[in-house]
């Protein structure tokens, strides 16, 4: 008898994709997420059948709460979503924090998992001190480029989709932009920048036409975002194993 001869063949198990979002409720992104709702269950549409799992964090009453835990049940996940309402400020780190150690949990429970996180964010963390000419030098930005090394370090990509990129009139990046940049970059993440749109008024005649086509474009461009970065993450954590 050989060593040879008690060997079996163990699958492991097939990686899935768990996903956190953070979405920022404060009233300059507010607009942006029933697109951002409708664009993940796109995506996801199949991902019971992929074993993928769906985490929301938002922003709420200046701190970031846990909506639901990583769940295979996107209509829960994005029902939540659906209900957030405009409060508070953007305590962006915390939110980073939060979603940092809902990941760590995931890791203990099944450790052949593909993390990522996905920030929906114009990136003005708060509260400031308004102390420093560069907005990058205030606590809250290092606070926040302080968890984007964490999350380089744990191997868990962020990808950010800031729906108010843009430029300062003398033609400066505006300090949220280049935040979104650096956390995504320090983090091994992806930035796609959105250029703020005009937002269709409420009162407007045919108001809820003109709303439904704003939320089906711009879900149009996010589904188009996350298809790419999930096949992108999903290849690169393959060729890895």
């Amino acid at each position: 008898m050989h060593p040879s001869d008690l060997r079996i063949w163990v699958r492991q198990g097939r990686s899935s994709v768990t996903l956190i979002l953070i979405a920022d409720a404060s009233f300059s992104t507010y607009h942006f997420l029933p697109a951002v709702s409708r664009a993940l269950g796109i995506v996801y549409r199949d991902a019971y059948r992929n074993r993928d799992r769906l985490g929301v964090i938002a922003f709420q009453k200046n701190s970031a709460r846990i909506m639901n835990h990583p769940t295979n049940n996107l209509r829960v996940a994005l029902g939540n979503l659906a209900r957030l309402t405009p409060l508070g400020f953007t305590p962006l780190a915390d939110g980073l924090r939060k979603a940092l150690q809902v990941f760590k949990q995931e890791k203990r429970r099944s450790p052949n998992f593909i993390p990522f996180a996905i920030l929906i964010s114009d990136c003005f963390p708060e509260p400031l001190t308004h102390k420093y000419a560069d907005l990058l030098e205030e606590p809250a930005y290092q606070e926040t480029l302080k968890l984007s090394k964490d999350f380089r370090r744990e191997k868990i990509p962020i990808v950010v989709i800031n729906p108010a990129h843009g430029k300062s009139r003398e033609g400066r990046l505006y300090g949220g932009t280049k935040l979104g940049m650096r956390i995504a970059q320090i983090s091994n993440g992806q930035y796609y920048g959105i250029p703020e749109r005009e937002i269709p008024s409420r009162t407007a005649p045919f108001a809820k036409y003109f709303h439904k086509r704003y939320t089906e474009r711009e879900a149009k461009i996010i589904s188009g975002y996350l298809d790419d970065v999930r096949v992108d993450f999903l290849t690169i954590h393959r060729k890895g194993e």
